[in-house]
């Protein structure tokens, strides 16, 4: 399946949220970590807008998404998170590609 990088929006914050917190969980961390990364796991509409965040589109499916920070003129890779039933399908490797291609527009 062909895989598409497109920007989020700040309606796709609920679906983030849940692809990051499944992506962290399925890497077999102990349940009551979870309660620890929940506010970094936490994708707000107000992140979305004021990052550069891309999603991975399989089909009309949102399989994973990406996000990078500027701070100054410093670039972040801040988010990179993949639904678990998409590992392997390649989504992850062209969200990191976009990332890296961005920073480099960026003059990271």
């Amino acid at each position: 399946m062909t895989i598409q990088i497109r920007r989020a929006n700040s309606e796709d914050a609920p679906v983030l949220t849940e692809i990051a917190q499944a992506a962290k969980s399925f890497r077999g961390f102990p349940d009551d970590w979870a309660d620890y990364w929940k506010e970094d796991l936490f994708v707000t509409p107000d992140f979305i807008n004021r990052n550069e965040v891309y999603v991975a589109m399989c089909g009309d499916e949102v399989a994973g998404f990406s996000a990078i920070s500027r701070k100054d003129d410093r670039v972040e890779l801040e988010h990179l998170w993949v639904k678990p039933e998409h590992i392997d399908s390649g989504a992850g490797r062209e969200l990191f590609m976009h990332a890296m291609e961005r920073a480099c527009q960026l003059n990271a």
